[in-house]
């Protein structure tokens, strides 16, 4: 258990050091899916956006995947050939929404069940 929370502790740490998008009123879970999205274990680049979904294409392995939301938000192949990752729950159903602010940015709006709205910005991948 101790481990777990020294993990978790430094993962956010970590983040919250390469990231000047949160602030006090943001939720923890919340911000850690963003944080997710911009990780450089996954090197995201956008590939298309539109108001509910996102495509993503993985720098690292060439792969293309799909940002959605429903209940929950999530990650899965494009490819429809496997692969689910749960990045967030609590949603209002069809309350996320997507759009592309930038050339690697999109901004990201959800409302949870409980009437909360939450908004972020996810910097993806810079080219180098």
């Amino acid at each position: 258990m101790t481990s777990l929370v020294v993990i978790l502790l430094s993962l956010f740490l970590s983040t919250a050091r390469h990231s000047p998008l949160m602030n006090a009123d943001q939720p923890l879970d919340w911000y850690l899916c963003l944080a997710e999205l911009e990780s450089p274990d996954h090197q995201f680049e956008i590939t298309r956006v539109n108001q509910i979904e996102a495509r993503l294409t993985s720098r690292l392995n060439h792969r293309q995947y799909l940002l959605r939301g429903r209940e929950r938000v999530y990650l899965t192949m494009a490819d429809g050939k496997g692969g689910y990752l749960p990045l967030f729950d609590d949603l209002q159903v069809g309350s996320f929404h997507c759009r592309q602010i930038g050339h690697n940015q999109m901004e990201l709006e959800i409302r949870r069940k409980n009437g909360h709205q939450e908004r972020g910005i996810v910097r993806l991948s810079n080219d180098d």
